[in-house]
């Protein structure tokens, strides 16, 4: 159904930049990696660069299901290139850094780089909280404690000591 509607989007005189970032959302959710990869690149040298965190958010996604390891550190190197330096100027943006950095932070986690996928889980959670959504906040959260449940992983007294300010908006 989707499939259909997207066609008839690309079709009318209405569709912009957005069709070919909608088309590898599209072929990421059936599955079909190679394609999708393929076009979130073509999507991000053709976005200008307060566009690309949210090509970039499902790019990660795909290497990730796919177990493209090296091609996520890759890409979390250059992230200064997609990054807005505004971020906190609109709720859009703001949205779109929390979905980056929560994406960032699961990826992270899943390559072995526990601090450093905490942390970037603590970024996406101060924006969430920014934008009042203390449940996507929490669910943050959550995916670090499963990933220490998962992994049979203790939390560290800092990590404990992090969450408690943040429960309690220290």
């Amino acid at each position: 159904m989707a499939d259909y509607y997207l066609k008839k989007y690309e079709q009318s005189e209405y569709a912009d930049f957005r069709k070919k970032h909608l088309r590898a959302l599209l072929h990421a959710k059936k599955g079909e990696l190679d394609q999708a990869i393929t076009l979130y690149h073509e999507c991000l040298h053709e976005a200008k660069p307060d566009g690309r965190i949210s090509i970039v958010s499902d790019l990660l996604e795909a290497y990730l299901e796919s177990g493209e390891d090296d091609l996520i550190r890759e890409l979390i190197v250059c992230e200064d290139q997609f990054l807005p330096a505004d971020i906190l100027v609109h709720p859009h943006r703001i949205k779109q850094a929390a979905r980056y950095y929560k994406r960032k932070g699961v990826c992270q986690l899943s390559i072995g780089q526990m601090e450093k996928g905490f942390h970037s889980l603590l970024e996406s959670m101060g924006y969430y909280r920014k934008l009042g959504a203390s449940d996507k906040a929490f669910e943050c959260m959550g995916l670090f404690l499963k990933y220490h449940r998962l992994h049979e992983k203790s939390i560290s007294f800092e990590q404990m000591e992090t969450i408690k300010k943040l429960c309690h908006n220290s």
